[in-house]
């Protein structure tokens, strides 16, 4: 992958990041009106209190996404990214997969195999990757990736 790549898909990690920062302060700003009216009407209060489960859980999958974010910009800030984090992959994530998806951490034909063993109840592999100190370790050492994984739908 180029310089010029990498720049493109830095700068489409970035305005995401920046628009869902965006949008949490919307929610959030929101979620506050909602906690802070007193419904008369028990019809109401439940409405209210669907409302602000929807925004809080809205909430919680753009937090998690911007931990994605920030784990493909600390790979761009060390070297790495574009890089499969499959064990023993050291394959070159396709540019136009990392258009599509900046946050890919694993080449195509990985990620189809995560996702099969993930839905097959097996253990899931443990991924590699360099962190921002040059270091290669394997997941969990620093992050709770597969957590993040298991509740996200792809």
């Amino acid at each position: 992958m180029n310089k010029k790549q990498v720049k493109t898909c830095e700068g489409l990690l970035l305005k995401r990041r920046q628009g869902i920062l965006s949008d949490l302060e919307v929610h959030d700003s929101r979620a506050n009106d909602l906690q802070g009216d007193v419904a008369a009407d028990p019809l109401d209060l439940a409405d209210g209190s669907r409302s602000l489960e929807l925004m809080r859980a809205l909430g919680d999958a753009e937090r998690r996404e911007i931990i994605e974010i920030d784990h493909a910009l600390g790979k761009i800030a060390n070297g790495s990214f574009g890089v499969c984090e499959w064990p023993d992959c050291t394959a070159t994530i396709a540019f136009e997969r990392l258009e599509v998806l900046p946050t890919a951490r694993m080449c195509i034909k990985h990620q189809e195999s995560y996702e099969q063993i993930a839905r097959s109840g097996q253990a899931l592999p443990a991924r590699r990757f360099l962190r921002r100190d040059g270091v290669t370790i394997e997941e969990g050492e620093e992050d709770g990736w597969d957590d993040l994984f298991r509740r996200q739908s792809y």
